[in-house]
């Protein structure tokens, strides 16, 4: 069964070692070519404005706030029909309500985040220099935050990993995002091309 699975999705990941490495090198290499900017850092800020791409097209922000807010509803009614069902105890009680308390997390602030999208005029946002792509950044924190979260929950409840391979999953999952994040920042194509390449070799 799933139960069984020794954590059959996990086994591929990179080993803590080589996790901890790559953390050292991404957070070294991007710190350094901020250092050697000097009073102008190969990197750009993020800065409140009106986009205007949003501005006029804002269904897909509602469409998302208004899943994430049912799956919100769908955990909160299954939390109460577990609080009130009677002589339903033991290890899947307690697997359930760990999964409903962190789904219900990520859910609401989902709902949260993408109804200000869909209702503010300003955004907090990243130009890219070389595309001049417009990233809202905080859906990257957003997805920083909820997939190790989503993460913790696999390995704990459908998996028999040990906490230390859940964590190397994690780390990887949020070096990922943290690399993807730092591609968006950086101004210098050597330091984008690193945070790519190092954002592949973590998903590997």
């Amino acid at each position: 069964g799933v139960a069984n699975m020794k954590s059959a999705s996990l086994q591929g990941a990179m080993t803590p070692e080589w996790c901890d490495v790559g953390i050292v090198l991404v957070v070294s290499v991007f710190a350094s070519q901020i250092i050697a900017g000097g009073p102008e850092p190969n990197v750009v800020v993020a800065s409140g404005i009106e986009v205007r791409w949003v501005s006029t097209s804002r269904v897909p922000f509602f469409v998302a706030a208004g899943i994430f807010a049912i799956q919100a509803i769908i955990s909160l009614a299954m939390y109460g029909i577990l609080r009130s069902t009677q002589g339903f105890r033991g290890t899947w009680e307690e697997k359930l309500r760990f999964i409903l308390h962190y789904h219900l997390t990520i859910n609401l602030s989902g709902a949260v985040l993408y109804a200000v999208y869909f209702a503010s005029r300003t955004h907090w946002i990243v130009v890219s220099p070389g595309t001049c792509t417009e990233a809202l950044i905080t859906r990257h924190v957003h997805w920083l935050v909820s997939t190790p979260m989503q993460w913790h929950v696999f390995g704990k409840c459908c998996t028999q990993a040990t906490d230390e391979e859940i964590a190397t999953v994690q780390k990887v999952c949020i070096m990922v995002q943290v690399c993807g994040i730092l591609l968006v920042f950086a101004t210098s194509p050597a330091l984008a091309c690193f945070c790519l390449l190092a954002a592949c070799a973590f998903y590997v």
